[in-house]
């Protein structure tokens, strides 16, 4: 045994034990409310997804139309303004 090492060292103590686990349950409270909390991340991408749907939607009417309109146009359809 060396001089000046104490006999009764054990690693960490249970009060640095405890304090670390409350310390994680804290944290992981605070992500998972975050997270799927009301207006959390999860709510905000499901409106992002249906907002994208929605638009993706929209362009491609919008497409289907000009490509009608261009179809009239190059077979001799009329046109109307």
């Amino acid at each position: 045994m060396k001089k000046g090492q104490k006999i009764n060292e054990k690693g960490i103590t249970l009060i640095a034990l405890i304090i670390t686990i409350v310390v994680l349950i804290i944290l992981a409270t605070v992500t998972l409310n975050f997270g799927f909390g009301e207006d959390g991340l999860m709510d905000r991408a499901q409106d992002a997804k249906e907002l994208t749907e929605q638009t993706t939607q929209d362009e491609t009417e919008k497409l289907q139309g000009i490509i009608s309109e261009y179809s009239n146009i190059i077979g001799g359809g009329n046109v109307t303004e």
